[in-house]
């Protein structure tokens, strides 16, 4: 016995609605929530830097390249967000540091013991991002102190403090020497190839800002 036309059309209407609601809660929701996760995260590592004017832009440079290289290297998709905001995460440990310290104009003038305490904020800094449980997994990202770690959080590990450390030195001591760290870095890396990936996302963001 066929259907009447109208309850036709509100089975039709139920299935384009149900393919609808299944394409924005898979496909624009998490867009949407990437995207608001980016802008929070970029907004408060830039407030921290009002605190640090020593690493204004690194945050957001870092997150950018970081990013890059992530994709080149065929991270999923989550691994790459997670990336991204561990980026803008690291900088929180700076807060635990000495606001005099971190309103010099360079960093070279530091005494030795500055220099231990600065190297160890991505320790602080994973340690306050563990107390949240939303984002807790990403203490491994920004700190690797635990053992037998997915493969991916090494990786995403090594992405960003290398590029993190890259960027720093590049800064304040010139390209040269930020080279000269990346090369005798290459040898305690899982994968050496993450320097060179590094170095390729550098000069695609080079010829790209050209270009504006």
């Amino acid at each position: 016995m066929p259907l009447p036309s109208l309850n036709v059309s509100v089975i039709i209407f139920a299935m384009l609605a149900t393919a609808w609601l299944v394409y924005y809660s898979r496909i624009v929701l998490p867009r949407e929530f990437e995207e608001k996760c980016r802008q929070s995260m970029a907004t408060f590592s830039a407030a921290i830097e009002k605190r640090s004017p020593l690493h204004k832009g690194i945050a957001k440079r870092v997150s950018r390249i970081s990013r890059a290289i992530g994709s080149h290297r065929g991270l999923p998709t989550v691994a790459l967000i997670e990336l991204e905001l561990a980026a803008h995460l690291r900088g929180i440990g700076l807060c635990g540091l000495p606001y005099e310290m971190l309103n010099m104009d360079n960093p070279n003038k530091w005494t030795a013991s500055q220099i231990r305490a600065y190297k160890k904020h991505p320790e602080l800094s994973a340690g306050m991002v563990r107390l949240i449980p939303a984002l807790q997994h990403l203490g491994d990202v920004i700190s690797m102190d635990a053992n037998k770690l997915p493969l991916v959080t090494l990786e995403s590990r090594e992405i960003l403090d290398l590029t993190h450390e890259y960027i720093w030195t590049e800064r304040w001591e010139g390209t040269k020497k930020a080279r000269e760290v990346l090369n005798l870095r290459l040898s305690e890396l899982r994968d050496p190839q993450i320097g060179r990936d590094l170095l390729d996302a550098l000069q695609h963001s080079s010829r790209e800002a050209s270009r504006v």
